[in-house]
């Protein structure tokens, strides 16, 4: 079975195709020829600008694994035997 021809795939690729290529043709007047290679670098300078909250978050949540990890481990030791009260 061809991926592609999945209904909601190819929704999903046609939008994002379109979107490149009216991007790219609203460029066309800066970039000429290279239209869409600079269609594509915005669109993933907007996606990595999108992303920085969820990298934020990410570099919160492991500080806090590091701080919290000796007292994981003590409770583990303590309750080695017992894992429902370890839980």
């Amino acid at each position: 079975m061809d991926p592609f021809s999945f209904p909601p795939l190819a929704a999903v690729l046609e939008a994002a195709y379109r979107f490149v290529e009216g991007l790219a043709a609203l460029l066309q007047p800066i970039a000429g020829v290279s239209s869409a290679a600079l269609a594509i670098l915005v669109i993933t300078a907007l996606v990595r600008t999108l992303l920085i909250p969820v990298g934020v978050s990410q570099v919160r949540a492991e500080c806090t694994r590091r701080r919290l990890h000796p007292q994981i481990l003590a409770l583990q030791r303590r309750h080695r035997k017992d894992p429902v009260t370890l839980q």
